[in-house]
């Protein structure tokens, strides 16, 4: 079975604050599973975005031209 982080320790790994977590999940840029009205990111997730320090993974950046 796959583990689940709760929004408060997935913001503490990938250093940003709980409420960019809420607002990233609302925005649909961090996939979520949720478990009785609880938010829980998957441990997939949170590997793929950790294993790069300092760089967001391809589907969290802005890539629109200007």
């Amino acid at each position: 079975m796959e583990r689940l982080s709760s929004v408060k320790d997935f913001s503490t790994l990938a250093g940003i604050s709980p409420s960019t977590v809420y607002r990233l999940v609302w925005k649909g840029e961090i996939p979520i599973v949720r478990l009785g009205g609880q938010i829980r990111i998957p441990g997939w997730f949170v590997h793929r975005y950790i294993k790069q320090p300092g760089d967001l993974p391809v589907y969290l950046t802005n890539n629109e031209e200007k």
